[in-house]
């Protein structure tokens, strides 16, 4: 009676243990799909707004100026640009990203420099700028692409991790489950044979 008693305390402990771990595992699983589902979202959503904003920055470029009257949508599309940056930045860097990050500041970067080399300025509202277009082309298309290709690497490696956490979920579960047939044996006769001690 003392060894099961022993046994029982054990094993109710490891499965108490082995609950708490599944749980948490669980839990960790279910937060992670929720920011692959976001992430997956937000590359889509990027998708469609860059397909907009080439289309229009295209419409904008067509004469070989920046029309005053075409730059406050321009300023708009900038401000947007500039505001998401850091935060892409961020998920990046949480991810372990580096590549495609890199590539995406370049981008920005060379965007940013672009514009302000134009002459007049490009969001002065009161007059029209002369480009080149292809430049303006080049410059958008490799932001929005590098943009692009950083969202749809962050959406991969959060649903990589989200697998690899409900995978581990799913094993924990199993184990403790597994624990609790053998528990289970070990007690329906009441006490340990030579095949149970190992």
């Amino acid at each position: 009676a003392t060894d099961q008693a022993t046994w029982s305390a054990y094993y109710s402990a490891r499965q108490a243990l082995l609950n708490r771990v599944s749980a948490v595992s669980k839990a960790l699983a279910d937060a992670a799909q929720q920011g692959v589902t976001a992430a997956q979202q937000a590359a889509a959503a990027a998708a469609a707004s860059a397909n907009g904003a080439l289309s229009q920055l295209a419409t904008m470029r067509s004469n070989g100026y920046l029309d005053a009257s075409e730059k406050p949508a321009l300023i708009r599309a900038w401000q947007a640009i500039a505001s998401e940056q850091g935060g892409i930045v961020v998920e990046a860097n949480r991810f372990g990203i580096v590549s495609e990050r890199d590539s995406y500041t370049t981008a920005y970067n060379a965007l940013a420099a672009y514009l302000s080399s134009l002459v007049p300025a490009w969001n002065d509202t009161t007059t029209d700028t002369p480009i080149t277009p292809a430049v303006d082309q080049t410059r958008w298309g490799d932001y929005y692409s590098a943009r692009q290709a950083l969202l749809n690497r962050i959406s991969a490696v959060s649903k990589q991790l989200t697998d690899s956490a409900q995978s581990s979920a799913s094993s924990a579960a199993a184990t403790a489950n597994s624990a609790l047939g053998q528990l289970a044996t070990m007690r329906s006769n009441g006490y340990l044979d030579a095949s149970e001690k190992p």
